[in-house]
Parts: C-alpha cells; structure tokens; sequence
C-alpha cells in the first residue's frame, strides 16, 4: 500500500487521510505526520478517515501498534495542551478491532478513538 498522508485544516480542527502500512515504521509515520500537522497549523483536534483502509493483522500486530503509538506520543510530546485529540473513522469490522487498543489508550490518557460513525466521531472530538 502507498504511504499517504493529507490533511485539510477546517475551522476549529483537522481532517486527515491517512493511508500507511501496519508496521512499526508506518504508525511512526503516520504518528509524526499527525504532529507535524498539528504544530503546523496549531490545531490539535484531528478527525483523522481511514475509511480505505481495509488491511486485516493480527492481535499480536495491533497490540505493537497500540504500544508504538503510545511510546511515540510520550517521547516527542511534552506540553499535555500540544497532545493531538484524534478521532479515527473507519469501516466496521475493520476499525472496530482496534477498539482494545483504544481502551488502553484511554486507561493512560491518551485521546485516541475509533469510531464508524462519522457524527459520533465529531461529537467526542468536539466533547
């Protein structure tokens, strides 16, 4: 799959188009490309479609997932106020297999979600 990162800036957030592969280097990406949308625009609400997005892997694999995110999160950002909120759409089944990872984001205060629906997304987003 091409690696592809777009965002548009809207008024009040970000909207993403991220297409990556699922390896420890494609989340990297795909983490620094959210940051340095954020820093660039300094808007750090992110409704980020990977509606296109249909690739399957394993537990094992989102679980390393969930893990890179988290450590990458934690190592480039300092300030809490410059910490994204980002919103993750996606097609069911396929988004919501990652809602473990979600959890776990949420239990050490990382505001990550997924959804498949597009005004639930928005609706926490904007919480």
């Amino acid at each position: 799959m091409p690696t592809s990162f777009r965002f548009e800036e809207q008024e009040d957030h970000l909207l993403g188009f991220l297409h990556f592969d699922y390896t420890p280097e494609g989340v990297i990406e795909s983490i620094e490309a959210i940051l340095k949308a954020c820093a660039r625009t300094g808007k750090y609400l992110v409704l980020v479609d990977m509606r296109s997005m249909q690739e399957e892997i394993g537990a094992s694999a989102k679980a390393m997932m969930g893990f890179t995110v988290e450590q990458e999160l934690r190592r480039r950002v300092h300030d809490p106020a410059k910490m994204p909120r980002v919103a993750f759409i996606g097609s069911a089944p396929h988004i919501l297999s990652f809602r473990p990872a979600r959890d776990h984001f949420i239990s050490v205060g990382l505001p990550f979600n997924v959804f498949t629906d597009e005004e639930k997304a928005r609706a926490w987003l904007f919480a």
